[in-house]
Order: C-alpha cells, then sequence, then structure tokens
C-alpha cells in the first residue's frame, strides 16, 4: 500500500526537479533610493532561488557585470512564455562578445528610464508582439557600448589603444595573445569610461549568438517547479484573499451579512469593495469556502436585462451605418456600380475570453510608506496608474515585482486585480495574495470584442477583383486605456484615431499588400456594457478570418485558384509572394493527400507575415479532423528560431481552440460560462501536426512573432472546410454549425 503524502505536484517537482528547492520566499526591498539604487536592488528573480551576491557594476538601466564574471541583463518584458528572458539577453550578450554560460536575467522594476527607452516610448508593456522589435537596436547597442567601455578600461591598464584589443567569451585579450583580463576583473574599472552614444555593431554574418537555438533560460525552473509565478509567491506574514464580484457589469455591492461566516475556521477579515466583497483568511481555500456562504446582496444595476440578442442588435445597427473611412483608395462606389459580379457577405465572431491558466492573482503588501506588489503583470505601467488612483500613494512610493506570467494574451495588461489586491492588504493592514478562482476568472474578464463584418467583392466581366469594402462593427477597444496612452498612439499613429475611430478594431483589414485598384475600409463603433479588452492579435484575429475567407469566396466564384489568386494580386510584393512560393513548395498546396482537403490563407501583422495551408477531413456524419496546418512566416532577422517555431504552434493551437467552441454568451446581464466544462479549450487530442519554415530574411527590421501565428489559421481551416464539403463558414464558433459530409 502506497504511503499518503501531503506533497503538492508543485513541491513534488520543486523536490524531483532539484534536490532541495523548499518554497520560493520573496521578500521586500526595503531602502530603495535614487533610480539606480531602485533599480540594482528592486529587479525581481522569478528563478526561486538567488545565486550568492558578489560585488557588481551597474553598466547601464539593462545590465550589470559581477566581479565572478556573471553579467546580468535586466529584461523589461514580462516573461509570458513566448522566451524574452533567453531572446532579449541574446542581444546584449551579442554585442559584449559575452560568455552564453555567464549570462542571468532578472525581471526589471517599473522604472522612468525603461518608460522613456522602451516600447511605446512612454509605456512599459508587453504587448502587440513588440519585446523584440522594440530591443533589437536598443539592447545590442547596450552591449556593444558596455564592450566598448570594457575595453577602454583593459587597453588604459595596458597602456594600449582600445583599437589593439579585442574581445571574447566575456574577456578582454591583449594583442600578445597570452594576456587576458576578464570582464569581471574590470568592471569597476570600466565604469569610470563614457559609453559611446552610437557604438558599432556587428553584421549578420558575425552572429555567434544570435540565430542559434540556444537553451532557454525559463524552461528549466519551469519543469522542476522552482520558477516563481504569481501564485507562488510567498512574502512573510502573508494571508490569503478570495473574492466575489457582482456578477452583472456595471452593478455594486449592496449589502454583506457577516454573521453568516463567523466561526468558520481561519476567516480574518471581510473586506467591502465598491462591486466586490473579499474574504480574507489564513489559507485560500477558507478564503474561498467563507467567501462562497457569504450571504451577500447585489444591486445589478441598469444592465441587469442585458442578453445575446442586445449584443445581436448592437451589432446588427452597426452593420447598417456608413461609418467613418479608415483606408480608401480608387472609387469603391465606382467600382460596385460597373461591377458585373458584386458578393456581399457579412462574418460575424462572438466575444470570447482569454482563459489563461494561471488566474487572476496578486500579492499586495501596504504599508503606510510604500507599496509592494508581487504580480505577473503584462503592464507594469498601468498597474502602477490602478495602484496610484485607488491609494493616492505617489508613484515613487509602488514597488512592482513582475513575476513570471502563466498566460497573458493580452488579459494581463488589465490591473483591475491588482487594485483589489491593493485595497484588500491596506482594510487588512497585512500583506495578501489574492487568487480568483477559476469562475470570477471566466466571468470577469475583458473579452475579445464581438464584431461583426459586411464585405462587398466587385468583380469584372473577366472574373478580376476590382474592389473590395470592409465595413465593421463593435466595441471600441480603446477605451478602457489611459488617455496617456490614446494621446501616445495618435501622436505617433495619427491615422488610427480619427472620429473615434479605433485602429485596433480594423488591424487586418488594412495593409495586406494585395493589389486591389479600389478598397474602402470603415468602421462603426458601438457601445455595449461587456467590459473589453486585448486578445492575442487583436483585430487581427477576426479581419484575418473575414479578409481571407472573402477572397477564397472570390477565387470560388472566379474558378480561380485561390494560391494563384493570391499570388497575382501579391505580384508586387516580393516579401509576400515569397511566403506564397515557400508555402507551396511544402505545402504541395493543389495536391492533398487521398481524403483531405486544404485551404490557404495569408495575414501580414506586427511587422511579420505568415501564411498557413490547413489540411482537413470531414466525414459522412460532418465531424471535422484538422489533421495537418503547414507555416510559413518573414519575421526578418530571427533571434531564436526554435522560439519561433514554438511560437507558431501555439498561435495556431490558440487559434484552433478559439475556432472550435470558444464563445462567451450574455444572460441576464451577466456571462453564462463559468468554467472549462461549458468553455472548452482546445484537447490535446485535436492539435493536429504542425510544420513551420522560417524564411531566412536578415535584410529587414525584425518582425514580432508572438501573436502572427493565429489570424491566419481560421481562415486556412474554414476555406479547406469549403474545399471538402462546399459548405462556407461565415461565423465563428465552429461548434454552432453543422457541417455537411464531404462534397
Amino acid at each position: 500500500m502506497s504511503k499518503h503524502t501531503d506533497l503538492s505536484r508543485r513541491d513534488f517537482l520543486r523536490v524531483a526537479g532539484s534536490g532541495l528547492v523548499v518554497g520560493a520566499t520573496l521578500t521586500s526591498t526595503q531602502g530603495c533610493a535614487g533610480p539606480f539604487d531602485r533599480i540594482r536592488s528592486a529587479g525581481t528573480s522569478v528563478w526561486g532561488k538567488d545565486p550568492d551576491q558578489k560585488p557588481e557594476t551597474l553598466f547601464d538601466i539593462w545590465l550589470k557585470i559581477s566581479v565572478d564574471d556573471t553579467i546580468t541583463v535586466f529584461v523589461p518584458s514580462s516573461e509570458l512564455g513566448q522566451g524574452v528572458s533567453t531572446s532579449l539577453p541574446m542581444l546584449i550578450a551579442e554585442e559584449l562578445d559575452a560568455d552564453w554560460k555567464s549570462i542571468r536575467m532578472e525581471m526589471s522594476p517599473a522604472h522612468t528610464d525603461y518608460r522613456k527607452k522602451y516600447h511605446y516610448g512612454s509605456f512599459h508593456m508587453t504587448a502587440e508582439s513588440r519585446s523584440i522589435r522594440a530591443s533589437w537596436l536598443r539592447l545590442r547597442q547596450a552591449g556593444a557600448a558596455a564592450r566598448s567601455m570594457l575595453v577602454d578600461a583593459a587597453a588604459a591598464r595596458w597602456g594600449l589603444e582600445p583599437s589593439q584589443c579585442k574581445t571574447e567569451n566575456g574577456a578582454v585579450l591583449h594583442p600578445d595573445g597570452k594576456t587576458v583580463l576578464s570582464y569581471g576583473a574590470l568592471a569597476e574599472e570600466a565604469r569610470n569610461y563614457s559609453a559611446p552614444s552610437d557604438p558599432p555593431l556587428k553584421e549578420h554574418k558575425d552572429f555567434k549568438i544570435i540565430g542559434k537555438s540556444i537553451p532557454r533560460v525559463d524552461l528549466p525552473a519551469k519543469v522542476n517547479g522552482s520558477g516563481v509565478f504569481g501564485v507562488d509567491v510567498k512574502v512573510p506574514g502573508m494571508v490569503y484573499a478570495a473574492i466575489r464580484i457582482c456578477p452583472v457589469f456595471g452593478g455594486s455591492l449592496k449589502s454583506v451579512n457577516r454573521k453568516s461566516i463567523e466561526g468558520m475556521p481561519g476567516v480574518e477579515a471581510v473586506v467591502e469593495l465598491d462591486d466586490a466583497v473579499a474574504v480574507v483568511a489564513n489559507s485560500w481555500w477558507r478564503a474561498q469556502q467563507a467567501v462562497s456562504k457569504l450571504d451577500v446582496v447585489f444591486d445589478e444595476g441598469e444592465h441587469a436585462d442585458f442578453n445575446d440578442a442586445g449584443v445581436e442588435a448592437m451589432l446588427n445597427e452597426g452593420l447598417e451605418d456608413s461609418g467613418p473611412e479608415t483606408f480608401g483608395c480608387g472609387d469603391m462606389d465606382d467600382a460596385i456600380e460597373e461591377a458585373s459580379t458584386v458578393l456581399d457577405q457579412v462574418y460575424s465572431v462572438p466575444y470570447i475570453q482569454h482563459a489563461t491558466l494561471e488566474p487572476m492573482n496578486c500579492t499586495a503588501h501596504v504599508q503606510e510608506d510604500r507599496i509592494d506588489v508581487w504580480v505577473p503583470t503584462q503592464s507594469q505601467e498601468w498597474t502602477e496608474d490602478k495602484i496610484t488612483s485607488v491609494s493616492g500613494m505617489s508613484r515613487s512610493k509602488i514597488f512592482i515585482h513582475t513575476t513570471l506570467v502563466g498566460g497573458g494574451l493580452g488579459r494581463r495588461l488589465e490591473s483591475d486585480f491588482a487594485a483589489q489586491a491593493v485595497l484588500i492588504s491596506e482594510a487588512a493592514g497585512k500583506p495578501v495574495k489574492l487568487i480568483w478562482n477559476r469562475e470570477q476568472d471566466t466571468q470577469h474578464g475583458f473579452y475579445r470584442p464581438a464584431f461583426k463584418g459586411r464585405l462587398k467583392a466587385a468583380l469584372d466581366k473577366k472574373g478580376n477583383l476590382t474592389g473590395l469594402s470592409v465595413h465593421n462593427s463593435g466595441q471600441f477597444i480603446l477605451q478602457n486605456y489611459a488617455p496617456g496612452f490614446i494621446i501616445d498612439i495618435a501622436r505617433r499613429f495619427p491615422r488610427w484615431l480619427n472620429q473615434d475611430l479605433d485602429a485596433l478594431a480594423q488591424q487586418g483589414a488594412v495593409d495586406q499588400g494585395y493589389a486591389i485598384a479600389n478598397q474602402s475600409i470603415s468602421y462603426t463603433r458601438t457601445l455595449c456594457p461587456v467590459p473589453i479588452g486585448n486578445h492575442r492579435s487583436v483585430g487581427h484575429s477576426y479581419n484575418a478570418f473575414f479578409m481571407e475567407s472573402m477572397l477564397d469566396e472570390v477565387a470560388h466564384a472566379t474558378k480561380s485558384n485561390p494560391l494563384l489568386m493570391r499570388k497575382k494580386l501579391l505580384a508586387h510584393n516580393p516579401r509576400q509572394l515569397a511566403v506564397l512560393n515557400k508555402l507551396e513548395k511544402i505545402s504541395g498546396f493543389g495536391k492533398p493527400p487521398a481524403g483531405r482537403s486544404q485551404g490557404i490563407s495569408l495575414h501580414t501583422a506586427f511587422g511579420s507575415i505568415s501564411g498557413q495551408v490547413a489540411e482537413v477531413s470531414v466525414d459522412d456524419k460532418g465531424t471535422l479532423k484538422v489533421h495537418k496546418v503547414y507555416c510559413v512566416v518573414d519575421c526578418g532577422p530571427v533571434v531564436h528560431p526554435d522560439t519561433v517555431v514554438s511560437q507558431l504552434e501555439g498561435g495556431i493551437a490558440f487559434a484552433l481552440s478559439n475556432m472550435r467552441g470558444e464563445e462567451i454568451n450574455i444572460e441576464k446581464g451577466r456571462v453564462k460560462q463559468s468554467n472549462f466544462h461549458d468553455y472548452p479549450i482546445l484537447k490535446l487530442a485535436d492539435m493536429p501536426e504542425v510544420e513551420v519554415a522560417i524564411m531566412d530574411n536578415p535584410d529587414v527590421e525584425p518582425g514580432g512573432i508572438g501573436e502572427v501565428g493565429v489570424p491566419p489559421l481560421i481562415p486556412a481551416v474554414t476555406n479547406a472546410i469549403f474545399a471538402a464539403t462546399g459548405y462556407r463558414v461565415r461565423s465563428m464558433p465552429l461548434s454552432k454549425h453543422k457541417l455537411p459530409g464531404k462534397a
């Protein structure tokens, strides 16, 4: 008989994987003074244990070098599983000529300098597949500048000119070929030399680290259980909180009968918030048991009768509106008038949620003169803003410690749960870890908005596509965000924001490169009480479905090969054309294996181009099986090839999950779904074989990769379904369609 043990799965992994790693307790960082002191001391280790601390020199906000030659890189992007804890340090290590074995990383703190030098110029966040794009030059320049300072220090010590010295594997080499000074031995002296503002960078052919699939830094700690996600954080004196939020959007807390949980074990406090109530206890399970039994009355507010029919009516009303034009060329009205054939179709997608495997959580410690927050977040910047607004504490007294993130997908750009944790900690007078249960997570998200698109294609007598219009109807995603962000976006991308236009709503409908003489892209903003937000690939996720499905309809109407038709429309765009040619070569498009059908799609997003071919079968009962997905991507220069493949595989799995059965429904002002039993996500058995080919294109700027695998998948599959059955899928999810048997 086996002996019972209380060892948790996480504890088992820790013991099995690393011998003896007991817990991962973080302590508050105290005594932070000036900005560089704050950077030096507030960087967060998420690997479960810190190495022995040695004297070290901070070179910039990006790196420090220890006397034992350890080089620590501060990574400003959150590690969401996309591999930035490896790929970003690779950029510095390459130009620094560092020994990769000496590199370690820490999550950077939220700090003014990161806001100024990263991502959007004034915001510190992880979004829009921008980590490599934003870092490609900056981190390489930081590595090259530090290398220059180290060479200056070595040359001065040897009485040489810097140009006489070389660097290799974390050391400066004397021209005698024998004498060597390690970076650790030079670091303190090197800091006395000025960093060049524009240091020369290596050419692509000289890269030794960039372009190699070296082992990822984050994986061992995730496998052996020592990595610190938000739910793993432990702070001395910490208690736990569980929460119940008003189920109706826009409702509020009306009353709480505290006597209803009197005597329940471990309960320490009941904290009332504007729209929620939390129970604080000495374990999360006890807090959850108590809050579920708490006698609570909510004021459900004005949206208590809102439902799916209201959503549908708003979207249809928006479609009837002409809407202001986002993009236009030629004269679409003339194209329609002169057309021999006009295709006029409506496509739609529902609300879907992020369903991150790690539910929302945050640990907060509110003290009289500072607030520490340990949080899996995609936006340190907005988290600071939110905490400032609810606490009244200045930004300089708020310390964000970013942990590993168990699924971001856009949900963790929001900071609602962090604000709740701060308020609960303040009321409890203790550090508090707040964890939402799955039901709260499902029913209080910031959903990918439901959208409808009406597309018209004008064809001349010869079957040429002479015009294409897209009119979208849906909610304004940018409405959730801080005015400063809106202003910044408007300054940088003025055509994104015009007369309340939402560029995110139109992502993927413009700039696709097809040579169509007459085009019109327009959008009508609808008003709806359902909270919405960014969702992996944002507007691209549905506009790719709309656009690439319509092009397939055009191909069918003109009896054209959908691949050859796209090649013709992209003949002037060599990058897109090259992706299509490669896709044709690896997939054998047009010659599917017996019993299978193929669909194709192409999409340009986040500076990258991704094409996919889906191979499917539909049996006599209409059961779909996606057998294989071929994917080709041109994302410019590649930092870590294996990560690129992983991101595309993950994007394809994510999109398949969205397609198959994900949908959020609204009934009586609240979300109907509650957990994975009624919000099914993709299962391992439904995952097809995926073959990825990466185009080698080092002569252009890097493109994003975290989201580009998502948009082409759904149209590739639905176009394949049409090829198999003659049935056109124009709405999601697929579970609402009864597919006919194979045609």
